[in-house]
């Protein structure tokens, strides 16, 4: 079973997520909204992250050689952030952070 825990803490335009797995790699992302960094997939594949502001959320955008997707993270309350996933071949998911 693989299991996750992530750490995320937002200031303003500085992000940063660290995501600790159980039965995988986890990983570290420290960026600031507007830029854009390099990151290694689950799938072993590398991808350009781009990152911009859509309203009040933020924006993340990979590509990889074969695939791109969108993450947008919404902060619904102090309390709770959602991350939205929406691929072109039609994956759309949505997981529910809660503040512990």
């Amino acid at each position: 079973m693989v299991s996750s825990e992530h750490h995320i803490v937002q200031d303003g335009d500085k992000m940063s997520v660290n995501v600790i797995a159980t039965g995988q790699k986890g990983k570290q992302q420290e960026y600031t909204v507007g830029g854009s960094f390099t990151e290694q997939e689950v799938t072993g594949d590398t991808a350009e992250v781009s990152t911009e502001w859509d309203g009040d959320k933020i924006k993340e955008i990979h590509k990889s050689k074969d695939f791109t997707y969108t993450l947008t993270r919404e902060l619904q309350d102090e309390n709770t952030m959602v991350l939205h996933l929406d691929s072109p071949k039609g994956t759309k998911a949505k997981r529910i952070y809660k503040k512990m």
